[in-house]
């Protein structure tokens, strides 16, 4: 569900600004940041996590 909020907050961002490497790769990074940390709950869930 997170990503989805974060895609929505993207897509406010004016398209000229999404249309930048720059841009781009913030873009990139917030939605890898996202799956990161749900592996990690899911992984605290289960107790693997040190």
């Amino acid at each position: 569900m997170r990503n989805q909020v974060v895609r929505h907050a993207f897509e406010r961002l004016p398209s000229a600004v999404l249309g930048t490497p720059l841009g781009r790769v913030i873009y990139q990074t917030m939605l890898r940041n996202e799956s990161h940390r749900k592996m990690n709950n899911h992984k605290q869930k289960r107790g693997v996590a040190k």
